[in-house]
């Protein structure tokens, strides 16, 4: 056939928009797809009937991010059916006769995602570039969530499409357009975001910011717009690539300027100002704040007017920030038998003893949290992109400072005896996701946050690593008292649920208990306060 499912695209697609990882991946699939002939070709979605639905463990303003990128980018765009009826269960019916419909017929043509699916088709149908054209991308994020840019051109027009994927407002800085400088970009489509006209500065460069969630798609006009030149310069002592491993103070001089607002990371509203005294200016940067990676800066400079600015180019650094050792303890090896000893596991020949953990570390780097878990045997069966399968990580992290949920979901279990937790991280072999306490309960995982954690896998020491970013736990200033509650079972990845227990085991599922009992293998308890 002419066509092909294009699994790379939905992978990156979940790690980015539902998963929160750094948007360069997207840089590297949409690049790799430009070298095939016919990109528009290429069957695109965001998931299907052999996964977890998008939805599960994300926001509705996720999934409408998503499939408005899907609708931007050459290929023929499917969506599962259930997805405009905010569907959550991978296979559920869409009438009352059918498999978890609730004895209720779902098809409304009203509902919030249905309209927003029809205004999306539309879109796409009065506009040919955006099936058929060429994409080259100008701007990405390589530490985490936020900004992506790319621009979209056939013969006729040339587009660009602006996103923000991060719970938070961020900043759009020295995007080359190539257009002449004062070209104005119409707005095609926006969405959580403002639907303004903006123009390219007299570098021929767009500079806007976007809310959080949001996508702004606009059309490149031949219309112009007088371009103010600026007065001001700035000089920072920073170099592109330097590589810092402490705190770092931030020095330079401004020309005509009255202050400098530094911009870390595109957080606009995290930024810093400090004042310009006889054309000089200095910042002492904090590391211990940041995640060890790559940081961009970007500075703005003010003159004597408000309306008299200026921005400096990007700089790109590296925290190289030293690693500190907070908990490191040891499990019995054989204890993965249950909260009673009973349990037992699967029948399949895949299954090993992947559930028995061995020990723990936790460490910090930075304002990151790096969590080890190691475990009796390591497999990787179904070839899982995250590098180990047949166990979920059940990470439940009990900030002091905060009161959380004494439920844990979906695992008929409560959290050790005068705990709560605030922040919950799931992982197994294709899905790492995030969440906080509210909204949790029983039958509920709580609120979708994210940059989620990455992940890394050591075959050979049997051992998975999780980096949590600060940013995930509300970035606080000490991890002092944090406590850690770690289980582990198995994920039905298909069925998109926690493997049953029955009083024998079957193929997939486990034996030595009920339904009822809690879905815990074996388990570790961490307190930092000690």
């Amino acid at each position: 056939m002419s066509a092909m499912l294009d699994f790379p695209l939905n992978i990156e697609i979940r790690r980015v928009f539902k998963e929160g990882k750094a948007t360069a991946n997207l840089r590297y699939r949409l690049e790799r797809r430009e070298q095939f002939e016919h990109p528009e070709r290429l069957v695109t979605f965001i998931d299907n009937h052999d996964m977890e639905r998008f939805l599960k463990g994300a926001g509705l303003a996720t999934v409408k991010q998503a499939l408005a990128f899907l609708f931007t980018v050459p290929g023929i765009p499917v969506i599962y059916y259930g997805t405009e009826q905010g569907f959550v269960e991978t296979r559920a019916a869409m009438f009352k006769e059918g498999y978890a419909s609730g004895g209720v017929d779902h098809y409304d043509t009203f509902f919030e995602m249905y309209q927003f699916i029809r205004e999306l088709t539309e879109f796409r149908k009065s506009n040919p570039v955006f099936r058929h054209g060429h994409i080259e991308v100008l701007k990405d994020d390589p530490n985490g969530p936020g900004i992506f840019a790319f621009k979209i051109s056939d013969e006729e027009v040339t587009a660009y499409v602006m996103l923000n994927t991060s719970n938070e407002r961020r900043i759009i800085t020295n995007l080359k357009t190539r257009l002449e400088p004062g070209t104005v970009i119409e707005p095609l489509y926006t969405l959580n975001t403002l639907k303004k006209k903006y123009s390219a500065d007299k570098d021929g460069e767009l500079n806007l910011v976007l809310n959080p969630r949001s996508v702004y798609v606009g059309i490149a006009t031949t219309q112009k717009k007088k371009v103010k030149m600026p007065t001001v310069e700035i000089y920072p002592n920073l170099k592109q690539g330097q590589k810092i491993t402490g705190n770092f103070v931030i020095t330079g001089t401004a020309k005509n300027a009255k202050s400098v607002k530094i911009i870390f990371d595109t957080r606009i509203d995290a930024s810093v100002s400090v004042d310009v005294i006889d054309g000089k200016w200095s910042y002492e940067w904090d590391i211990s704040k940041f995640d060890p990676g790559i940081h961009t800066i970007v500075f703005k400079v003010y003159g004597q007017k408000r309306t008299d600015t200026t921005y400096s180019e990007d700089y790109q650094v590296i925290l190289d920030i030293p690693e500190k050792l907070l908990a490191q303890v040891e499990d019995p090896e054989g204890d993965d038998h249950g909260p009673f000893g009973k349990y037992l596991y699967p029948t399949d020949v895949t299954f090993k003893r992947q559930m028995d953990l061995l020990g723990v570390t936790i460490k910090q780097i930075g304002a990151s949290l790096v969590i080890t878990m190691k475990i009796k045997d390591l497999t990787t069966s179904w070839s899982p992109q995250n590098g180990f399968d047949h166990v979920t990580f059940q990470i439940y992290i009990d900030d002091p400072s905060k009161t959380g949920a004494k439920d844990l979901p979906f695992q008929n279990a409560k959290m050790p005896d005068g705990l709560d937790w605030d922040y919950f991280i799931f992982a197994n072999g294709w899905s790492i996701v995030a969440y906080s306490s509210e909204g949790s309960g029983p039958q509920a995982f709580g609120t979708p946050i994210s940059p989620t954690p990455q992940v890394k896998t050591n075959k050979m020491t049997r051992e998975v690593t999780l980096i949590i970013p600060s940013e995930v736990l509300g970035r606080p200033d000490s991890f002092d008292g944090f406590k850690f509650y770690i289980t582990t079972w198995d994920f039905d990845g298909i069925e998109a649920r926690y493997r049953d227990l029955y009083p024998k085991p079957k193929a997939f599922h486990f034996g030595g208990g009920e339904k009822t009992d809690p879905y815990i293998m074996d388990d570790v308890l961490i307190d930092l306060g000690k």
